[in-house]
Protein backbone atom coordinates (compact mmCIF):
# COMPACT_ATOMS: atom_id res chain seq x y z
CA UNK A 1 0.00 0.00 0.00
CA UNK A 2 2.98 2.10 0.19
CA UNK A 3 1.68 4.09 -3.20
CA UNK A 4 -1.33 5.39 -1.21
CA UNK A 5 0.79 7.65 -0.19
CA UNK A 6 1.40 9.94 -3.03
CA UNK A 7 -2.64 10.66 -3.37
CA UNK A 8 -5.50 11.60 -0.70
CA UNK A 9 -8.96 11.07 0.10
CA UNK A 10 -10.96 14.33 0.22
CA UNK A 11 -14.60 13.14 1.36
CA UNK A 12 -16.59 15.98 0.59
CA UNK A 13 -15.25 15.95 -2.71
CA UNK A 14 -15.80 11.94 -3.46
CA UNK A 15 -18.48 11.66 -1.45
CA UNK A 16 -20.52 14.58 -3.17
CA UNK A 17 -19.27 14.58 -6.29
CA UNK A 18 -18.55 10.69 -7.22
CA UNK A 19 -15.16 11.36 -7.46
CA UNK A 20 -11.77 9.85 -5.85
CA UNK A 21 -8.76 12.12 -5.77
CA UNK A 22 -5.82 11.57 -7.78
CA UNK A 23 -2.16 12.09 -7.91
CA UNK A 24 -0.95 15.79 -7.07
CA UNK A 25 -3.51 18.32 -5.27
CA UNK A 26 -6.90 17.70 -4.32
CA UNK A 27 -9.75 20.06 -4.45
CA UNK A 28 -9.43 20.84 -0.33
CA UNK A 29 -5.88 21.98 -1.02
CA UNK A 30 -4.03 18.99 -0.15
CA UNK A 31 -0.95 17.55 -1.75
CA UNK A 32 1.49 14.47 -0.83
CA UNK A 33 0.57 11.89 1.35
CA UNK A 34 3.97 12.21 3.35
CA UNK A 35 2.59 15.50 5.06
CA UNK A 36 -1.32 14.29 5.74
CA UNK A 37 0.73 13.65 9.51
CA UNK A 38 1.63 17.23 10.21
CA UNK A 39 -1.16 17.64 12.73
CA UNK A 40 -3.90 20.40 12.51
CA UNK A 41 -5.14 19.85 16.20
CA UNK A 42 -1.23 20.86 17.40
CA UNK A 43 -0.56 16.86 17.99
CA UNK A 44 3.18 15.76 18.49
CA UNK A 45 5.03 13.77 15.65
CA UNK A 46 3.26 10.13 15.40
CA UNK A 47 5.65 7.47 16.87
CA UNK A 48 7.55 5.26 14.84
CA UNK A 49 6.05 2.38 16.92
CA UNK A 50 2.64 3.30 16.75
CA UNK A 51 2.82 2.93 12.70
CA UNK A 52 -0.12 0.57 13.11
CA UNK A 53 -2.48 3.15 13.74
CA UNK A 54 -1.55 6.53 11.59
CA UNK A 55 -4.02 5.32 8.97
CA UNK A 56 -6.80 6.35 10.99
CA UNK A 57 -5.14 9.67 12.43
CA UNK A 58 -4.88 10.69 8.46
CA UNK A 59 -8.47 9.43 7.57
CA UNK A 60 -9.32 12.25 10.78
CA UNK A 61 -6.87 14.74 9.23
CA UNK A 62 -8.66 14.33 5.87
CA UNK A 63 -12.13 14.70 7.71
CA UNK A 64 -11.16 17.93 9.82
CA UNK A 65 -10.46 19.57 6.50
CA UNK A 66 -14.23 19.16 5.41
CA UNK A 67 -16.44 22.25 7.05
CA UNK A 68 -19.74 21.37 4.79
CA UNK A 69 -21.02 18.18 6.63
CA UNK A 70 -21.82 17.74 10.57
CA UNK A 71 -21.12 14.05 9.90
CA UNK A 72 -17.50 14.36 9.20
CA UNK A 73 -16.61 15.80 12.32
CA UNK A 74 -18.20 12.74 14.11
CA UNK A 75 -16.30 10.72 12.03
CA UNK A 76 -13.30 12.05 12.46
CA UNK A 77 -13.50 12.20 16.52
CA UNK A 78 -14.58 8.37 16.42
CA UNK A 79 -11.29 8.08 14.03
CA UNK A 80 -8.96 9.28 16.48
CA UNK A 81 -10.73 8.16 19.44
CA UNK A 82 -10.14 4.48 17.82
CA UNK A 83 -6.38 5.16 17.34
CA UNK A 84 -6.51 6.14 20.56
CA UNK A 85 -7.70 2.77 21.83
CA UNK A 86 -5.27 0.56 20.09
CA UNK A 87 -2.64 3.22 20.34
CA UNK A 88 -3.08 2.47 24.59
CA UNK A 89 -2.68 -1.63 23.29
CA UNK A 90 1.00 -0.57 21.61
CA UNK A 91 1.99 1.38 24.48
CA UNK A 92 2.81 -1.96 26.49
CA UNK A 93 5.72 -2.37 23.97
CA UNK A 94 6.55 0.96 24.03
CA UNK A 95 6.54 3.16 27.18
CA UNK A 96 8.73 5.92 26.15
CA UNK A 97 8.37 9.56 26.90
CA UNK A 98 7.70 10.25 22.69
CA UNK A 99 4.78 7.54 23.02
CA UNK A 100 3.47 8.94 26.52
CA UNK A 101 3.49 12.84 25.18
CA UNK A 102 1.78 11.61 21.93
CA UNK A 103 -0.99 10.24 24.04
CA UNK A 104 -1.45 12.80 26.35
CA UNK A 105 -1.68 15.13 23.34
CA UNK A 106 -4.35 12.92 21.83
CA UNK A 107 -6.27 12.52 24.77
CA UNK A 108 -6.42 15.71 24.93
CA UNK A 109 -7.58 16.71 21.34
CA UNK A 110 -10.76 14.43 22.24
CA UNK A 111 -11.65 15.43 25.23
CA UNK A 112 -11.54 19.11 23.47
CA UNK A 113 -13.94 17.72 20.22
CA UNK A 114 -16.15 15.85 22.40
CA UNK A 115 -16.84 18.94 24.37
CA UNK A 116 -17.23 20.92 21.15
CA UNK A 117 -19.57 18.30 19.79
CA UNK A 118 -21.74 18.04 22.84
CA UNK A 119 -24.90 19.29 21.47
CA UNK A 120 -24.74 16.78 18.56
CA UNK A 121 -26.91 14.00 17.88
CA UNK A 122 -24.47 12.21 15.88
CA UNK A 123 -22.05 11.91 18.34
CA UNK A 124 -24.56 9.48 20.18
CA UNK A 125 -25.16 7.69 16.85
CA UNK A 126 -21.19 7.13 16.56
CA UNK A 127 -21.70 3.51 15.19
CA UNK A 128 -24.65 4.41 12.91
CA UNK A 129 -23.11 7.45 11.79
CA UNK A 130 -19.65 5.94 10.82
CA UNK A 131 -20.80 2.79 9.30
CA UNK A 132 -23.22 5.05 7.05
CA UNK A 133 -20.66 7.21 5.86
CA UNK A 134 -18.09 3.70 5.52
CA UNK A 135 -20.83 2.94 3.00
CA UNK A 136 -20.90 5.56 1.06
CA UNK A 137 -17.48 5.59 0.55
CA UNK A 138 -17.33 1.79 -0.06
CA UNK A 139 -20.21 2.07 -2.57
CA UNK A 140 -18.73 4.78 -4.66
CA UNK A 141 -15.49 2.36 -4.94
CA UNK A 142 -17.63 -0.69 -5.65
CA UNK A 143 -19.57 1.38 -8.52
CA UNK A 144 -16.21 2.33 -10.17
CA UNK A 145 -15.16 -1.31 -10.08
CA UNK A 146 -18.32 -3.28 -11.13
CA UNK A 147 -18.29 -0.61 -14.13
CA UNK A 148 -14.69 -1.54 -14.98
CA UNK A 149 -13.50 1.82 -14.44
CA UNK A 150 -11.10 0.75 -11.44
CA UNK A 151 -7.42 2.63 -11.10
CA UNK A 152 -5.38 3.14 -8.19
CA UNK A 153 -7.57 5.91 -6.86
CA UNK A 154 -10.50 3.33 -6.82
CA UNK A 155 -8.08 1.01 -4.75
CA UNK A 156 -7.00 4.04 -2.42
CA UNK A 157 -11.19 4.34 -1.57
CA UNK A 158 -11.80 1.02 -1.07
CA UNK A 159 -8.33 1.29 1.94
CA UNK A 160 -10.14 4.02 3.15
CA UNK A 161 -13.64 2.44 3.38
CA UNK A 162 -11.92 -0.40 5.23
CA UNK A 163 -10.41 2.44 7.73
CA UNK A 164 -13.49 3.44 8.76
CA UNK A 165 -14.92 -0.23 8.88
CA UNK A 166 -11.88 -1.00 10.94
CA UNK A 167 -13.19 1.84 13.35
CA UNK A 168 -16.63 0.00 14.19
CA UNK A 169 -14.82 -2.48 16.32
CA UNK A 170 -14.59 0.73 19.28
CA UNK A 171 -18.32 -0.02 19.34
CA UNK A 172 -17.66 -3.82 20.23
CA UNK A 173 -18.88 -6.11 17.97
CA UNK A 174 -19.16 -4.96 14.68
CA UNK A 175 -21.38 -7.87 13.01
CA UNK A 176 -20.93 -10.89 9.94
CA UNK A 177 -21.62 -8.11 7.63
CA UNK A 178 -19.59 -5.04 8.74
CA UNK A 179 -16.65 -7.65 9.36
CA UNK A 180 -17.22 -8.61 6.08
CA UNK A 181 -17.28 -5.17 4.24
CA UNK A 182 -13.92 -4.11 6.21
CA UNK A 183 -12.24 -7.42 5.39
CA UNK A 184 -13.68 -6.86 1.61
CA UNK A 185 -12.21 -3.39 1.34
CA UNK A 186 -8.86 -4.20 2.03
CA UNK A 187 -8.97 -7.38 -0.22
CA UNK A 188 -10.10 -5.06 -3.14
CA UNK A 189 -7.75 -2.28 -1.78
CA UNK A 190 -5.19 -4.95 -2.74
CA UNK A 191 -6.22 -6.43 -5.42
CA UNK A 192 -7.32 -2.99 -7.99
CA UNK A 193 -3.33 -2.12 -7.04
CA UNK A 194 -2.19 -5.26 -7.98
CA UNK A 195 -4.37 -5.35 -11.09
CA UNK A 196 -4.61 -1.97 -12.34
CA UNK A 197 -0.59 -1.64 -13.49
CA UNK A 198 -1.50 -4.97 -15.98
CA UNK A 199 -4.71 -3.16 -17.15
CA UNK A 200 -2.76 -0.29 -18.09
CA UNK A 201 -0.33 -2.40 -19.62
CA UNK A 202 -2.54 -4.49 -21.78
CA UNK A 203 -4.23 -1.66 -22.91
CA UNK A 204 -1.07 0.07 -23.96
CA UNK A 205 -0.30 -3.16 -26.00
CA UNK A 206 -3.64 -3.62 -27.28
CA UNK A 207 -3.29 0.04 -28.45
CA UNK A 208 0.11 -0.93 -30.14
CA UNK A 209 -1.06 -3.48 -32.15
CA UNK A 210 -3.81 -2.06 -33.52
CA UNK A 211 -1.64 0.86 -34.56
CA UNK A 212 0.64 -1.53 -35.93
CA UNK A 213 -2.48 -3.54 -37.82
CA UNK A 214 -3.54 -0.14 -39.48
CA UNK A 215 0.14 0.55 -40.33
CA UNK A 216 0.16 -2.40 -42.57
CA UNK A 217 -3.14 -2.35 -43.94
CA UNK A 218 -1.98 0.94 -44.95
CA UNK A 219 1.23 -0.43 -47.08
CA UNK A 220 -0.86 -2.63 -48.34
CA UNK A 221 -3.91 -0.68 -49.79
CA UNK A 222 -0.38 1.93 -51.10
CA UNK A 223 1.26 -1.06 -52.65
CA UNK A 224 -2.08 -2.20 -54.63
CA UNK A 225 -2.23 1.13 -56.02
CA UNK A 226 1.07 1.38 -56.96
CA UNK A 227 0.61 -1.80 -58.60
CA UNK A 228 -2.33 -1.14 -60.14
CA UNK A 229 -1.06 2.34 -61.79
Amino acid sequence: LRSFRSGFFCPRHFVQCGKTVRRGKNPCGLSGGARAMSSTKGLPPVPASFKPIKPYLTRAEELDRDQTREDTKVVAYYCRQFAMQEGLKLRGSDSSQEVTDFLMGLMTVLEAEKEALKDSPLLHQGKETVTQFGLDVFQRADNEDRAELADKGTAKVFYVAANFFDTLKQFGDIGRQRDFDCTHGHAKALATHAITPTRCWKSRKSKRRRRMQSGRRQRSSNALKRAGQ
